[in-house]
């Protein structure tokens, strides 16, 4: 087994100023891993590589080839019972830079369920709050409700830092 340390970005395509998908700051995990199976679960090697496979297509404007590349990865890693995490940020930013706003709030969706599910609500925080705003631009005051109120509950979770609440609160409050 080796451990390998990787800095993990929420997104490769950094936001233009004044977008609204904001990229997390790095963090950094360590995973411990055996040699690649393919066979079963993502290792954390593989995982790279598909995101970096994606990233590729991404830029080349193979966009479609990118998205599934991305949504591959997406569906290995739940049917392991892994936490989608990149690879569900990489869905999303790449429709959100296309200007498919609906479909990158769906995959922003997507990843707060994820968030909630395995543990992580900094991150279900900032995905539904992105999510708010995209339904708000395309007139969706439902969804957009629904979001703001579960951001509202979250902004009172005492293991999301304070810097990530007062950074939504500050959106929140200029929206």
């Amino acid at each position: 087994m080796s451990s390998i340390i990787l800095a993990v970005l929420s997104s490769v395509v950094v936001a233009a100023p004044g977008s609204t998908l904001a990229a997390h700051p790095p963090i950094t995990i360590t995973i411990t891993s055996s040699a690649d199976d393919t066979r079963g679960a993502p290792d954390a090697a593989r995982v790279s590589a598909m995101l970096a496979k994606g990233d590729s297509l991404e830029a080349a404007g193979s966009v479609n080839a990118a998205r599934r590349q991305y949504q591959s990865l997406i569906d290995q890693q739940r049917a392991a019972g892994q936490y989608p995490l990149q690879a569900l940020w990489h869905l999303a930013n790449s429709y959100y830079f296309r200007e498919d706003e609906l479909r990158a709030a769906a995959a922003l969706d997507d990843l707060a369920e994820a968030a909630a599910q395995f543990g992580d609500p900094a991150t279900e925080l900032r995905a539904s709050f992105e999510a708010a705003i995209m339904y708000q631009r395309h007139r969706q005051p439902a969804r957009v409700v629904e979001k703001v109120v579960r951001v509202r509950a979250l902004l009172h979770s005492p293991v999301i830092d304070e810097a990530t609440k007062k950074e939504i609160e500050k959106r929140l409050a200029a929206g």
